[in-house]
């Protein structure tokens, strides 16, 4: 089979298309023969080493197994001895928390996966996981959402904050949202009550505050949030800028939260959980999320995906499909 390979750290001229052994399921596995894949922050991440977080994971020094790739989508090609609720011949998508989605075929544990609705193209449903899972922890979970409240997406027009806009109205938010003009319409095409421009003004400055405010962007100093939350507000930080604002936010979150009475930090790790996938997908089957795809590219045109989605400020999701 062919797969996107990489036996260094570095930027996409380290992938390269490589021809690997079929894989072979485990007792809880199944083999997936891909139909699509998306590419995450996350995956550009890892392919340079960025932090030191990424290089105990994947490997010190070299990647330890040289693959890429978390979001898939796909039908089910083989299934392990263990594995009740899925046959072949499914349709399915999930997320492999270790890479591997830019290859013809992977194996998967049986708990990462889902059915795929039929209402999404395969193309659609690889751009849910990985994002869509993180805006929903951003917005049930940790930001625990309730009806009517107030919020800021910011750095609304990416892959989390597209659907951290849908998300946030599904669960009854008044939401704004934050992005450069030029996708504006895409923003209002998503859900958002409104849209502010960030060439145009600082919503640090407007005056307003908001309940809750989901941050994709994560350069922003924690006393800035404290100053625009409401009593009791919180502020999820998705993202960070660089490995500097990692550790602000790791440190002067919790001090500040305790000071202020209010909630800002990082989001977190947490597991992949199939239960987590079927809420997600139960929020598209009822037409209240769908993902948004900026550009999709074929298996052998990766390095170009990772190019752009590290030079541009792609809107939504960029996919990967099989030819």
């Amino acid at each position: 089979m062919k797969a996107i390979v990489y036996d260094q750290y570095g930027g996409p001229e380290v992938l390269r298309l490589a021809e690997l052994k079929m894989p072979r399921p485990g007792a809880e596995e199944i083999l997936l023969k891909v139909c699509a894949a998306s590419v995450n922050a996350a995956d550009w991440h890892i392919m340079r080493g960025s932090t030191i977080f990424d290089r105990l994971q994947f490997g010190l020094l070299r990647p330890k197994l040289g693959l890429l790739g978390m979001d898939v989508a796909g039908i089910v090609e083989a299934v392990g001895d263990k594995v009740e609720d899925l046959r072949p011949g499914d349709a399915v998508f999930g997320e492999c928390r270790w890479g591997g989605a830019f290859a013809e075929y992977l194996t998967m544990h049986k708990d990462w996966i889902v059915r795929k609705p039929r209402r999404l193209s395969f193309e659609e449903a690889a751009a849910l996981p990985v994002s869509g899972l993180t805006a929903l922890e951003a917005v049930r979970y940790k930001g625990c959402l309730t009806e009517g409240e107030r919020v800021l997406v910011n750095g609304a027009s990416g892959g989390v904050g597209s659907f951290a806009v849908q998300i946030a109205k599904a669960y009854g938010g008044r939401v704004s949202g934050v992005c450069n003009g030029i996708k504006a319409d895409i923003i209002q095409f998503l859900g958002a009550d409104r849209v502010i421009d960030y060439n145009k003004g600082n919503f640090f400055t407007m005056g307003e505050t908001w309940d809750l405010i989901i941050d994709t962007v994560g350069c922003t100093p924690v006393s800035a949030y404290m100053k625009v939350l409401s009593e009791k507000g919180r502020c999820v930080i998705v993202g960070y800028h660089s490995f500097k604002w990692f550790l602000h936010h790791r440190l002067w979150g919790p001090l500040l939260s305790r000071k202020y009475g209010k909630e800002a930090g990082l989001i977190g790790n947490w597991e992949v959980q199939k239960s987590r996938l079927e809420v997600l997908k139960g929020l598209v089957v009822a037409g209240k999320v769908k993902p948004y795809i900026d550009r999709i590219y074929e298996l052998d045109e990766v390095p170009n995906a990772m190019r752009y989605i590290e030079g541009s400020h792609p809107a939504g999701k960029i996919v990967v499909a099989m030819a």
